[in-house]
């Protein structure tokens, strides 16, 4: 929860009116503190995407028990139109590359929009 915090505080200190998206591994779950720490500021894009197929990301390598094991984020500041989320449950050669399914979104980053590079 206290790391949340600092990363909250870090991206709302630094980066106010900047799009921001932020991708991790947070080791919570959706309604947990830390969760709706970051979630205080930033949107879920498996839950804001126009289009979203989403399965638990953390599976152990045991998908079938872990289908709804939501444990890693692609989190968008609200000036960010997520399109797509997905998460990727195909492995290679029938093997795993991880003990999480790797996820992606497709975002559209509003026009005219400050940048900067970090």
């Amino acid at each position: 929860m206290a790391g949340a915090k600092i990363v909250n505080d870090f991206i709302n200190n630094n980066f106010s009116g900047i799009p921001v998206v932020f991708t991790a591994d947070i080791n919570t779950t959706r309604g947990k503190a830390a969760y709706n720490t970051m979630t205080g500021s930033l949107n879920d894009a498996a839950l804001t995407a126009k289009d979203s197929i989403g399965f638990g990301t953390f599976h152990a390598c045991s998908p079938e028990t872990h289908a709804n094991y939501y444990i890693d984020f692609i989190l968008c500041s609200n000036d960010i139109t997520v399109e797509t989320y997905r998460t990727v449950t195909k492995g290679i050669d029938g093997r795993f590359v991880s003990d999480h399914f790797p996820i992606y979104a497709d975002v559209t980053l509003p026009e005219g929009g400050k940048n900067t590079v970090c």
